[in-house]
């Protein structure tokens, strides 16, 4: 199994223990949210190691990624909220570009993402950057939905 489906993996059994999908009041789900990123920070930490955690790859933006796996050449960020509006593809493609600017290898980013977020980058602006991605940067960009 690659590290990438250990972190799907892990996010899928933490969003079901964690009820991270479920409807919550106003900030609730912020801290819930928080919660299951540090249990799944744990989780893959022990696993493959705590230096794989939360890498601030470009000095010159100070964001961490969720998951870089170097020797996988790819970067995994975690998105509950995926399928709203926000552009995340847009934020985590550029950090991987800025990480590879700074001399990390990245080949490859998945985005594993909430329900609905298969259906959010089938449709044509996000699949036309993931095409500008592959064609001009060589970087392939891979969407995993998780399930409540």
């Amino acid at each position: 199994m690659s590290k990438v489906h250990d972190v799907f993996s892990a996010a899928q059994q933490v969003v079901r223990e964690c009820l991270v999908f479920e409807s919550r009041g106003q900030g609730a789900g912020n801290r819930i949210t928080n919660q299951a990123m540090i249990r799944i920070n744990e989780i893959v930490a022990v696993k493959h190691g705590r230096q794989t955690v939360e890498q601030v790859l470009s000095p010159l933006n100070k964001q961490s990624v969720d998951f870089y796996f170097e020797d996988e050449k790819t970067i995994v960020e975690v998105e509950f909220s995926f399928s709203n509006p926000y552009p995340c593809l847009e934020k985590d493609s550029f950090k991987a570009l800025l990480a590879r600017e700074q001399g990390h290898p990245v080949e490859r980013l998945v985005i594993i993402g909430d329900p609905g977020s298969l259906g959010r980058s089938s449709a044509a602006a996000p699949q036309a950057i993931m095409a500008w991605l592959k064609e001009h940067q060589q970087l392939q960009v891979d969407v995993m939905e998780l399930m409540p």
